[in-house]
Order: structure tokens, then sequence, then C-alpha cells
């Protein structure tokens, strides 16, 4: 702000509002009690318990009208948050280049991958309470994360080191330059060793007695590819003799649209690149499930956050206790 506000007046009197209105926003949110409080409400006693049991019985119908005020107001502030940065690194973009704009550039480009990442994790959290395949205790696991989360933004308190495992996948995936080749994979499981990808989900995925479908989810992950896209590219392959595939034989014939011209002018990246990627496979997922499809019946994402709830529980990775990207600007000083 303070570079905007000598090169870039303009833009800096209009950020300068947006900031106003993210310090307002992040004061509403400190206003409301934590959601693990106990309160009396009239002959109804409220607590923790019985916001787990309202979420794990939910119905998907009435979502929004069940979730708690100070949890809907979370999820604004994640996106209002996110626009506000975007809006910062956009007019950081736009001034001379120098080597303090440079750096700038890269931390705002690191702050959205931040909130983009928080964002998904909070869908995660919320499929798995939403599911009805799943036990109750997977879920009252979940839901007890989520309570976390959307606490978070006014207690200062800390998730439990699962977000570390599952933010460092995408970290490493947004990083992958895939080749496609023999449609293995090996190329791209290399990349993500090289990014630093946990080697906890690396063992996980790569596990001898993982089922067929969530190998077929990891491997959706690795290429950005649906199953069916990939059924479709072996089948050609196989039929015309292939032995590998370059990414150009694989855009013509799955008629793929061409690259954009990133809105974060300069990187390397697109922070929303994996979550578009994670919508799209999610979507087909469900499609399989309901219509009782062969292919993976969730995202690799969704796989690996229920193998982390259901044999990594708060505290067996309690040295790696890491704060939600939320917590860090809620303090208007």
């Amino acid at each position: 702000m303070e570079m905007l506000c000598k090169e870039d007046p303009a833009a800096y009197a209009i950020l300068l509002q947006g900031e106003g209105r993210l310090i307002r926003l992040s004061l509403l949110l400190r206003d409301y009690p934590s959601l693990r409080s106990q309160e009396d409400l009239g002959p109804y006693h409220r607590d923790t318990d019985s916001l787990i049991d309202t979420l794990c019985y939910l119905d998907p119908l009435e979502l929004k009208l069940r979730m708690p005020s100070k949890a809907v107001l979370v999820e604004s502030y994640m996106l209002t948050k996110a626009q506000h940065l975007k809006g910062l690194l956009l007019s950081v973009h736009g001034l001379p280049p120098t080597e303090r704009r440079n750096a700038l550039r890269s931390a705002l480009f690191f702050e959205v991958s931040n909130i983009i990442h928080t964002y998904l994790l909070y869908q995660l959290l919320l499929d798995v309470i939403l599911d009805e395949h799943l036990d109750r205790e997977i879920k009252r696991h979940s839901a007890r994360y989520l309570i976390a989360l959307w606490d978070t933004c006014a207690a200062q308190e800390e998730l439990s080191g699962f977000f570390h495992i599952i933010r460092s996948l995408w970290d490493a995936r947004i990083h992958i330059r895939v080749r496609y080749g023999t449609l293995l994979g090996t190329d791209e499981l290399l990349q993500l060793l090289e990014a630093e990808c946990d080697p906890l989900i690396l063992e996980h995925f790569m596990d001898r007695d993982l089922s067929e479908e969530e190998a077929a989810a990891f491997q959706e992950f690795l290429f950005g590819l649906t199953y069916e896209e990939l059924l479709r590219l072996r089948d050609t392959m196989k039929s015309q003799g292939m032995r590998v595939i370059s990414s150009q034989e694989v855009s013509q014939m799955l008629s793929l649209p061409k690259p954009t011209q990133s809105h974060y002018f300069g990187m390397e990246q697109d922070p929303h690149e994996v979550y578009r990627s994670y919508k799209r496979r999610r979507f087909q997922a469900r499609y399989r499930l309901k219509n009782s499809l062969e292919g993976p019946r969730r995202t690799a994402e969704e796989y690996l956050v229920l193998w982390i709830l259901r044999d990594h529980t708060e505290g067996a990775r309690s040295s790696q206790e890491i704060a939600v990207p939320l917590v860090r600007d809620l303090d208007p000083s």
C-alpha cells in the first residue's frame, strides 16, 4: 500500500476503501462468541456437542439455513479477503519492474494461494459431513475440524497438522508440468517429490493395498483429467499403437480449450487451477456415484482427508500443528 500510494494514487484510494471494509468485517467476526462456548437459549442448551450433532444430521438442501451465522460470515470473509489481495496483486503488477515489486508480487501470490487452499479445505470438510455414505464418527471428526476452522478467525486457535499435509499436496501440484507420456504418471510423481510434497501422501497413494478407485482418483489428480478422459486417451493410444502421447496430442484428442492468459500476470502458476481441477473432478465423481458408473466415486483429496480422519486423529501429528492462514491479519492494527 505504501508503494501504491506513491506510484498509483488512484489504485491506492480504491484499495484503501476495500481494506477498510475488510477490517470492519474482521471486527464483526471477532464480536461473535466462540462456536465452542456454552449457552442456554430458552429451554435449549447449546455447546460443541450439540453443534456437531446438528452438522452431522444436516440436510444438504437446507445447508445455508442451518449453518451458524458465524460460519456464513467466515466464508464471506475468506472470499472478500481473496478478492482484496487479488486487487493488490493486479495493482502491484502494473508498477515499474523492480526487485521490491517482484518480491511483493510473489508474497501476494502466496497469500492468495493460502486463502484458496483454506477455502478448498473448508469445502472438503463440509463434504465429509454431508456424505450420507460415511459413518457418524468420521463425520464428527470432520465437524470438529470444521468448527475449529470457523472459530480460528475470532479465537486465534490452531487446526491440527493435517492441514499441512493437504496443503503440501496442492502446493506441489501447482508446480507440476504435466507431460502425459505413457500415462502412468511416473514423471508427475517425481515432480511431486521434487516439490517437497509430504512423504505421507506419496506413501499412501503408492500403497499396494490401495483400492482401484482411489488409485484412479490419484491419477485424475496428477494429470488434471477425468477418469473417462484418461480411458479415452489410453484406448486411442492402444488402437493407434502409440507408446507415448504429448500435451498437444492430448489437447487435440480431447478438444481441450486453449490456455488463457493468467490474471496473475508474470506468475508461472494460477492459484485457481487446483480449485478448478478439484471442482471438475468432484462433479464427475458425484455423477458416477449417482449413476453407478465405473470409476472413482470421490476425488483424491476426499480420499486423502478420509484417510487422515480415520488414521490420524487430533494429536497424532501435534508436533506439526499449524495455524489456518485466516488468522494472521484479523488484528486491525
